[in-house]
């Protein structure tokens, strides 16, 4: 497993030998929920938040499908000829966060569950060994040296 961070069109993508999972994380506290097909966020003091720069999370399936565009056109482009599955989690790290998610388009958990989530409903059929090693070769490829 490589998780890469700022490195492809989204902050954080998990590569493994089943694919790639774009992780739009979050540290929102508070109450979470998924409901009337949008996120809403409830937490005493949000005004503030919001005026330090906390964003609002609203549509946030729409901004994860929008990142696994983003990176699935880059593997596309970069990763000829070869078919890369990309999925998509949301990903609250905060553990004051008070998460009811069902019915969300899109998998919303908690940091911790994310190994799970990975080894049970998030759980793909392996790639072939070369496509993975020419996935994260081309990764590396873009990635900046190391001095």
């Amino acid at each position: 497993h490589v998780l890469v961070q700022y490195i492809l069109p989204a902050p954080h993508v998990l590569l493994d030998p089943r694919g790639c999972t774009v992780l739009v994380v979050k540290s929102h506290g508070g109450e979470i929920s998924f409901e009337d097909g949008r996120f809403r966020h409830r937490q005493k003091g949000r005004i503030f938040r919001q005026l330090a720069g906390l964003e609002g999370i609203g549509l946030l399936h729409s901004e994860v499908e929008e990142q696994a565009a983003r990176v699935d056109e880059w593997l596309q482009q970069n990763v000829e000829g070869v078919a890369v599955p990309v999925q998509v989690a949301i990903v609250f790290v905060n553990p004051k966060a008070k998460l009811d998610a069902d019915g969300s388009p899109v998998p919303a958990l908690f940091g911790k569950k994310v190994k799970p989530w990975l080894r049970g409903p998030g759980r793909r059929k392996v790639l072939p060994a070369e496509t993975y090693r020419r996935m994260v070769g081309a990764v590396e490829e873009h990635s900046p040296s190391r001095e």
